[in-house]
Formats: C-alpha cells, structure tokens, sequence
C-alpha cells in the first residue's frame, strides 16, 4: 500500500496509508517548539520585525517590564538598568530644575546641547507628546523603546535629536469587561545606625577634647577669643578650655566628660527626625469592546511616606484609552490621562549634624 506523508511548517509531519477510493480527514498536531519567535519592534509609527529595523534601540515588553515593579511607582526608576543608553539623573529633583518644561528626569546617550530642547521625545501609542512621563501609569505599560540615533530623525525631524521613547499602553480588546484590581504594599523600618559603628560615648569625647586641646595650643583658640569674635564651642571645648587654664581640676572634668557621654541622642533623632517608610500603589482598570469599539479606564493612586518625618508623596492618575471603528477606513482613537500629585518635605538634618551627645529640645 502506498504512504501519504503530509506535511506543514509548524505542525508535526504524518504518514497515513492511502487506500483506493477511501476518504481521508487529517489532523495535524502543531509544533509549537519549532517556531522562533518574532520580536516586534513598535518606532511609534509603525511595527517592524526586529531584523527590519536598522537603527540603534532598545526595548522591553510587558512581561520584562512587570518583573519588578518599583515601590513608588516610578515609570522611570523601572527603566534603570534595563534599557542600554538611558541614563537617569538620579541626582537631581524637579524643584532644582532651572527650566522644568525643558529638562528630563533620565537623558538617551549623554547631554546633546546645553542650550537648545534637552527633553527625549515622548511618544505615547503612536503620538507623539508633550506629555509628563511621570503621569503614565507604570501598571499600563505594554512596552517600553528607545530610539537613539539620527535614524529616528528619519521619522520625527528635529525633535528626535535628544532621542524618542516610544510608550505603548494598554487597550480594550473584544470581549466581556474585564476588572483588574492591583495593590502593593512596601514597608521600609528607620535605618539602624548602630551598623555604621560610628565613634561616640567616651571614645567622642575623648577625640573632641584631643581636638580642642590641639587648637588650644597650637592655634591659639580659646573660649575668649570664641566670645570676642561672637562665635560658638561645644560643651567638651569649655571643659578642655578650662581644664587647661586651670579654672577645674581633672576629675572635675572627668565627671562632666562622662555625663556628656552618658547620653546617646541616637534614639531620639530617629523619634523626632525620622518615620517608617511606606509606599502603597493601588490600580485598578476596566476593559472590554466589542466588534467595533473597544475601550480601557484605568485608576491608579500611590501613597508614600518618605523616610523624613512629614514628608511624602501622593499620587492619582486617571487615563482612558477608547478605539472606535466606523469603517475599513476610517477608525478613531481616543487617549485622555489625567494625573495630580501632592509633595510635602519638611527641613531635616543629617544625624551626622550633631554631636552624639547633643540632646533635643522636645526629646
């Protein structure tokens, strides 16, 4: 009897015997494993296969993106480190900002001018912005591309010269409405500074004294001279000044130097100076369609409290994202993101600032 081998990319090959005048209805069993995937590159304009695209990028998907949300919430702190040539100006807050409107919170392969646009072109499904990319909720992220070199002015002209990110979000698909509802709670206790085993007790008083007495003869300082001049001394300085000049005798000095120590303000400058960080995010988003509109509405707000005592950080931003059909031709996309923050940071010194001995006011 003869074999009938067939045959399909992607599906497992068959061999069935073919008889005279018997008819055959075949299944084939698709082979999943064989088929390399295809890397979809998004350029704001247009999909492309990774092998088509032959300028300088980077990008993440969904899934990547989703590995590791950050606790705050951060679009930006979540591109750190994975997506090569983005630098962020990790150092800098947007009150320090001379020019705001024009200057970004990360920068695509160094600073390109120091006078002219220095903001990366924002592109967000398609259209480019002039939209904050700190309002984007991080939970609608689809994906992430970066656009770096002058092939991307090819597309946008001279607004791509700081380079593009191009931001996919989600959207609507067919089908019944779907509720997401997302949370997540971080919690961060004060820092312990008994781990960075700075000198303090005996040992500090001993080494500002040593200090002061240095001072005292060799630079010719004395509580006098400090006065004269309207300036300030330690408690440890006028002890060591005093002992010097002969006003109190060593064990005298030895009974004020080990009550100064006695005390450790530590605890009471992370009661009075310091709060536990917490950083909560809660999103929740609607989707659904049908055949020809589809729609998305997303909620998300974040509530964090900074390690400095009445500081935080809160946040709401609302964004809808609507596709309507009308024909083969003619389709019509609507995008709508509204956000409003709240920042509060109170004046906080360094513990480093005092003396270990120093009390507090209110302690």
């Amino acid at each position: 009897n003869a074999i009938l081998t067939i045959s399909y990319l992607g599906y497992e090959q068959k061999e069935i015997a073919a008889n005279e005048g018997s008819f055959l209805i075949v299944k084939l069993i698709p082979l999943s494993q064989s088929l390399e995937q295809v890397s979809i590159i998004s350029t704001g304009y247009q999909n492309l296969k990774k092998s088509q695209l032959t300028g300088a990028y980077s990008t993440i998907n969904r899934s990547t993106y989703q590995q590791s949300v950050p606790a705050d919430g951060n679009i930006i702190s979540n591109m750190e480190g994975r997506l090569a040539g983005l630098m962020l100006n990790v150092n800098q807050s947007r009150s320090s900002w001379e020019d705001p409107n024009n200057t970004s919170p990360f920068a695509i392969r160094g600073v390109s001018t120091f006078q002219a646009i220095k903001k990366p072109l924002i592109v967000l499904n398609g259209y480019p912005t002039e939209v904050d990319i700190e309002s984007i909720n991080p939970y609608d992220i689809e994906s992430v591309t970066i656009l770096k070199d002058a092939a991307s002015a090819a597309i946008y002209g001279v607004r791509a010269s700081n380079g593009v990110v191009v931001i996919n979000t989600r959207k609507g698909v067919f089908g019944r409405p779907k509720i997401n509802f997302t949370t997540a709670l971080t919690y961060k206790p004060k820092p312990n500074y008994s781990k960075l085993n700075l000198l303090k007790g005996r040992g500090f008083i001993d080494f500002e004294s040593a200090s002061g007495l240095n001072d005292i003869e060799n630079n010719f300082i004395s509580k006098d001279y400090i006065d004269m001049v309207n300036g300030t001394y330690t408690p440890v300085f006028s002890i060591t000044d005093d002992l010097y000049n002969g006003k109190i005798t060593q064990e005298e000095a030895d009974k004020m130097y080990n009550e100064l120590a006695s005390y450790d303000n530590t605890e009471d400058y992370k009661k009075l100076f310091l709060q536990n960080q917490v950083f909560q995010t809660y999103d929740l988003n609607v989707s659904g369609g049908g055949t020809n509109a589809t729609y998305f509405f997303g909620v998300n707000h974040q509530d964090n409290k900074f390690l400095q005592t009445r500081s935080g950080f809160n946040k709401t931003n609302i964004n809808y994202r609507g596709t309507f059909e009308f024909s083969k031709r003619i389709n019509l996309d609507v995008q709508t993101i509204y956000s409003t923050s709240n920042l509060k940071r109170a004046s906080v010194p360094g513990y480093t600032e005092f003396k270990p001995y120093q009390p507090f006011l209110n302690a």
